[in-house]
């Protein structure tokens, strides 16, 4: 239900171009709404990923402390690889968030030399 709450938050704050919560009355909208379906889930997916940042030095120190209890100096090894696993994905994640943008970029170019509106 979170998941879809907030797709639907973000879908409408996309093509009204203001916060849900007020009434829009006065001002002129943009000519285009460049909000498709596939725009909307990365864009929920970066809130997930924030509230992940701030879990993750619990989730981190809570297992390295319950590893190093039951297996104690296996853990070390263990944990460089999730450490190196989470650097990766940040590195990717962080790739993927430039050449997304690059691509809306000329998305944004292409749909505004239309004069058609949906």
């Amino acid at each position: 239900r979170i998941g879809s709450a907030l797709r639907g938050t973000v879908l409408v704050r996309g093509v009204q171009g203001q916060p849900v919560h007020t009434s829009g009355a006065g001002g002129s909208g943009p000519t285009v709404y460049n909000v498709l379906s596939f725009d909307v889930s990365p864009l929920v997916n970066v809130i997930w990923i924030v509230l992940g940042l701030w879990l993750f030095p619990i989730q981190f120190i809570t297992t390295l402390g319950v590893l190093c209890r039951e297996v104690e100096g296996a853990a070390i090894p263990g944990m460089i690889v999730i450490v190196m696993a989470k650097l990766v994905v940040g590195v990717l994640l962080f790739c993927d968030g430039l050449f997304r943008h690059q691509l809306l970029l000329w998305k944004d170019r292409r749909l505004g030399s239309c004069n058609e509106s949906f």
